[in-house]
């Protein structure tokens, strides 16, 4: 049974009673309608005094006091979780910050060592095209042809 809105301030009306007949004709209203002493009807208690109404506001204030003390203290844990992980946070920023800079510098020193490498292999090339010339030409020449 789903709950309503009412539930909690209308209470549970005790089960009717079986009178006799002559007792009913002595009532003014049927008996399921009276109020019986400190029980409220339809949320309201006719035969509440002041001290009873004070008892059940301060009740209602201790009870609101209590949630907003245990709000109070979820916040507060829930802050510093965030606290904590934006602490966390922070230190993998610096951490990716300084990996980065270490990369680009890395970067920047292999493409001085490739632009050398470049510089070497055409020097190189050079000295071989030149080498194979000098061959070529002697190979032709009928002097080193005799003493191969």
């Amino acid at each position: 049974m789903a709950g309503g809105l009412l539930d909690d301030m209308v209470p549970p009306y005790p089960p009717l009673q079986q009178y006799s007949t002559e007792e009913d004709n002595m009532l003014t209203v049927p008996r399921h309608m009276l109020v019986l002493p400190g029980v409220s009807q339809h949320g309201i208690n006719i035969a509440a005094t002041p001290e009873d109404e004070k008892e059940k506001k301060r009740k209602i204030d201790a009870k609101y006091r209590l949630s907003c003390k245990k709000r109070k203290e979820e916040l507060g844990i829930n802050l510093q979780k965030l606290r904590e992980e934006n602490a966390r946070l922070k230190r993998e920023k610096r951490s990716c910050w300084e990996e980065n800079n270490s990369m680009v510098q890395k970067l920047q020193s292999k493409e001085v060592a490739i632009g050398n490498l470049k510089r070497e292999i055409g020097d190189s090339k050079k000295v071989f095209s030149k080498q194979k010339d000098l061959l070529e030409t002697l190979s032709q020449n009928p002097f080193v042809q005799q003493l191969m």
